[in-house]
């Protein structure tokens, strides 16, 4: 499956007055216009320029505190906000939100009475950067606030302009991934709409060449069929399946201030977890190579070492690693290198598929110590 890139150009065009005062959406990518031959792509965008241009005539007209051109940096600085404090001004406040957070202020934007009108760059209050990137769920809105002088009146007009580049993946089909027919050969003048498919499969649209189908989970295809047999082209892949998480408990948990020396998975199928494991800030672990063992298990994690079986060895660091687990093998413990440079079963939590080592601990049942294989 091969992605390439769709990009278009749009335009933010929206005017603040005197009658829509309110809260309201300025920009969210992938917006459609009438003029667009592709749908259902995912955009993201670029945001080039965005300014306003500012003409109010309901309050006085901008009084500036001049400077001298000998004035120091701090009487410059003085003299720009006496002409900010001493000047009757509106607002119009700038909010951001994506699907995880809820709207928030990026800034409130000041606006006077300059003649005839002037511009203001807004790029600068959402970016250091030149242009602003907002992700395909982002939304930009906007409301008229008072400032102590009133909303926007009478023949107030503040004009709203900007540019965006948008840009959404396209997948392209690039592999046949299944021969539908096992090599099905129809007889000379069979229709080829008679050549069986997949149950789960149904047409959605199609021409004389191809038969685009959509299955059951979101899947999507494009059948291509010839005198003599049919092919499917995967176009969209289906919803990977999540990567199983841990289920069960923490157990031997006598020997530890918190969590314990064993995990006990309650899963009664054969599941292959990616698992992480780490000390936790401050644990010391002696530096070795081969400082922890990891093991799982087809009885309680024991001194004795009965039912136990290898499967990885990790640094001083901890990291990844891939373990089974099933009806044989339903325990999992860490042994780690201590300052008397044995191995010492570990204390650990269990987030998830990640395994934070908490300190030292024991085993519960009697017998030799347990120590790298």
């Amino acid at each position: 499956m091969g992605a390439k890139g769709v990009f278009r150009n749009v335009n933010i065009l929206e005017e603040f007055n005197s009658s829509n005062s309110g809260m309201r959406q300025i920009y969210t990518p992938g917006l459609l216009a009438p003029y667009d031959i592709e749908s259902g792509l995912k955009y993201s965008g670029f945001i080039t320029s965005l300014r306003l241009t500012i003409d109010i005539t309901s309050i006085p007209e901008l009084a500036v505190v001049s400077s001298d051109l000998l004035a120091s940096d701090d009487d410059i600085l003085k003299n720009t906000k006496e002409t900010f404090k001493g000047n009757p001004k509106k607002a119009i406040a700038f909010y951001l939100k994506t699907s995880t957070t809820p709207i928030l202020k990026i800034a409130d934007i000041y606006l006077f009475n300059q003649r005839p009108y002037y511009y203001l760059d807004l790029i600068d209050y959402f970016t250091s950067a030149a242009t602003f990137d907002i992700a395909s769920d982002a939304e930009i809105f906007a409301q008229q606030i008072d400032a102590g002088f009133g909303l926007l009146q009478g023949q107030d007009r503040v004009l709203l302009i900007g540019s965006v580049v948008e840009e959404a993946p396209k997948y392209e089909p690039v592999a046949i991934i299944q021969n539908i027919t096992n090599n099905y050969t129809n007889t000379p003048g069979e229709e080829v709409d008679s050549v069986p498919l997949p149950s789960e499969i149904k047409t959605v649209a199609g021409d004389n060449d191809y038969v685009f189908m959509i299955s059951a989970t979101g899947q999507a295809y494009k059948i291509l069929k010839t005198l003599f047999f049919a092919e499917i082209i995967d176009l969209i892949p289906g919803t990977p399946e999540p990567p199983p998480v841990l289920s069960g408990q923490v157990i031997l948990t006598s020997q530890c201030s918190n969590g314990g020396t064993a995990f006990q998975s309650s899963s009664s199928e054969s599941k292959t977890y990616t698992l992480q494991i780490k000390p936790e800030p401050g644990l010391q672990i002696p530096y070795s190579t081969a400082a922890m063992y990891v093991y799982i298990w087809s009885q309680q994690p024991n001194n004795s070492a009965f039912g136990r079986q290898q499967i990885g060895i990790l640094n001083s660091f901890g990291g990844s690693l891939e373990v089974t687990l099933n009806d044989t093998y339903a325990y999992i413990s860490v042994e780690a290198l201590n300052d008397f440079s044995s191995y010492q079963p570990m204390c650990f939590s269990v987030n998830q598929n990640e395994l934070t080592l908490i300190g030292y601990g024991a085993y519960e049942s009697s017998g030799g110590g347990g120590g790298g294989e």
